[in-house]
């Protein structure tokens, strides 16, 4: 996601951005699969997922919506 942000906002506003956005993020350690991440998202209840896999994007629950990298920019910027 940085390298997004730096394409859009200065470096010191990214850096700025990301240290926010982690005040409220919990990162979690799982296998890299984006079946595997979204369902360990659903175990631990997190409000939202990042992924530009559109067919796991078709396939959300609505508790918890699939948002692309430029969605997720353009919903919190």
């Amino acid at each position: 996601m940085g390298y997004w942000l730096t394409k859009a906002y200065s470096i010191d506003l990214s850096k700025e951005i990301l240290l926010t956005l982690l005040n409220d993020v919990k990162v979690v350690d799982i296998d890299p699969e984006d079946a595997i991440q979204y369902y360990t998202a659903l175990y631990h209840k997190v409000d939202f997922f990042i992924s530009d896999d559109k067919k796991l994007q078709r396939q959300a629950f609505p508790s918890l919506p699939i948002y692309s990298i430029e969605s997720f920019l353009k919903m919190f910027s």
